[in-house]
């Protein structure tokens, strides 16, 4: 019985580590290919990323890796090992696949840009946390915040920090970069 147990178990962590993968992939291809190349800052950690890379000349991904790593090391004993090794797993890939493909403007608008960058973004995202993950630490942040200020909710928290991220990239990309960005 055991035996069959364990086989289970690593039958599911395959098909959700595919489902993390492609979920990831599809994530960097609506990021690459819709919002970064029109300037269009995505909420959470990508989008805080998309901004500094903007500034610094860092790459996207590697940014994002920088910001979660703490996130993740102050959050996982509130989100349980499972979620935070499968979560650490899926915000690796992503980082990844966003600094392995180029950045290649597939929309030729902003408007379509934004559209299909965030239908495309969402999708990916949909299918991580199928997989009982997430792609970034927002999240994380938004639990511990939570956790020290009770009043705040967590989506509280996370439409906050959304709303600073678009803020902060219209200042630094424009206003109508901002608003494609909601």
């Amino acid at each position: 019985m055991r035996k069959n147990k364990v086989a289970k178990n690593v039958k599911e962590f395959l098909l959700d580590l595919i489902f993390m993968t492609a979920g990831s992939v599809i994530y960097a291809v609506g990021l690459n290919g819709f919002t970064a190349p029109n300037n269009i800052a995505p909420g959470g950690v990508t989008g805080i990323a998309t901004v500094l890379s903007s500034v610094t000349g860092l790459n996207v991904g590697l940014l994002s890796f920088l910001i979660n790593v703490p996130l993740f090391a102050s959050g996982w004993r509130r989100v349980g090992v499972r979620f935070a090794v499968r979560s650490f797993i899926s915000m690796l890939l992503l980082s990844l696949f966003i600094d392995v493909m180029p950045e290649v403007d597939l929309a030729g608008n902003m408007m379509l840009a934004a559209i299909f960058g965030g239908v495309t973004m969402g999708a990916g995202l949909g299918m991580v946390v199928r997989a009982g993950a997430t792609t970034g630490g927002t999240d994380m942040a938004a639990m511990i915040v939570h956790e020290h200020l009770s009043m705040f909710t967590v989506p509280m928290v996370l439409f906050t920090i959304d709303g600073i991220v678009v803020v902060v990239a219209a200042l630094n990309f424009g206003v109508q970069a901002g608003l494609f960005a909601l």
